[in-house]
């Protein structure tokens, strides 16, 4: 299982930050799945990373088998909330997500093909950063 690590601060005017942590690669297979698979590549392979627009993420994926590809964005709890269907003959897709309108929390972009599975997080923030200066004014006369 594969680790990666990203993390970005964006800082739009003082007014708003936006940390995305994309981590978590995971494959989910059952014993039988992981005996077949072990002399087998992978099907497909998935990046997400945000954009320069401070709550937009990129989803960009490329297929190595005609499987079709179900990719889902998931909250904390599980539920979906915005789903996508990659045809089975197309073998690359790119997609921006707006998470413009969703509250702090964890995101999870899930994309699967029925067998193997691959999960990214985001955690989004958006928090105003913090002055690290004090609110105090001198004058000199």
């Amino acid at each position: 299982m594969k680790t990666s690590l990203v993390t970005l601060l964006l800082a739009g005017a003082g007014l708003l930050s936006v940390q995305a942590v994309s981590a978590q690669e995971t494959q989910s297979l059952t014993e039988a799945e992981e005996t077949v698979s072990a002399n087998r590549t992978r099907t497909f392979a998935v990046n997400v990373f945000p954009t320069t627009e401070k709550t937009k993420m990129n989803v960009m994926i490329e297929k190595y088998f005609n499987v079709p590809l179900d990719i889902k964005v998931l909250d904390a709890k599980g539920n979906i909330l915005s789903g996508d269907v990659m045809p089975k003959r197309k073998k690359g897709y790119w997609r921006k997500f707006d998470l413009n309108q969703l509250p702090d929390g964890v995101y999870k972009f899930q994309i699967s093909n029925g067998v193997e599975t691959i999960t990214k997080e985001v955690v989004l923030i958006t928090e105003p950063p913090k002055s690290h200066m004090m609110g105090r004014v001198v004058s000199i006369r």
